[in-house]
Parts: structure tokens; C-alpha cells; sequence
């Protein structure tokens, strides 16, 4: 499947629209009081926080903390949290 073939379905899924536009068709354009027109800016999109489901938490926990040498910053006995650059993996 394609790149484009796959974003389709994606959007057809969580029903988002091909076109860039707002759905009443006007600018992104707000006042401020000042009389005058500003564009409004548009917020970035991230990802902080991914947690895994498994089955095994000691195995994870080894796999993570001996193969990559990730340091757990917060653990209890259903999960273990680990700092990455910007991001908190779970598992």
C-alpha cells in the first residue's frame, strides 16, 4: 500500500477532509483590537507519551534497560516509565 493510498484511509477513518481550508471556507484570520487583521498561528502537533501493552514487565524492563541502556525514571509493579529526548515511553 502506498504512502498516499494509506494517508487516505486515515483521513477517510478519523473523517478529515483533503483540503487544507477550515470547513466554513474562511482565512485564518482573527483581530486583536488593534483594527487590524493578524493570522492566527496553528499548534504544532506532538507526541509525549507512549506506553506499550505487554505481557512480561520483567522481561520488558530487561530488554529495554540492558539492550538499549534506558534508565527507568519511574517504576511500580504494572509498569515502568523511561525519559527519552522530549518523550515518556511506557511499558
Amino acid at each position: 500500500m502506498s504512502g498516499t493510498d494509506l494517508a487516505g484511509k486515515m483521513r477517510a477513518f478519523f473523517g478529515a477532509s483533503e483540503d487544507k481550508k477550515e470547513s466554513s471556507g474562511r482565512s485564518h484570520r482573527r483581530h486583536d483590537g488593534s483594527g487590524k487583521a493578524r493570522r492566527s498561528r496553528k499548534v504544532m502537533q506532538s507526541v509525549s507519551v507512549i506506553t506499550l501493552g505487554i505481557d512480561d514487565l520483567a522481561r520488558s524492563k530487561r530488554f529495554y534497560t540492558e539492550g538499549f541502556g534506558w534508565k527507568p525514571v519511574f517504576e511500580d509493579a504494572t509498569i515502568v516509565f523511561y525519559q527519552l529526548n522530549g518523550l515518556v515511553f511506557g511499558t
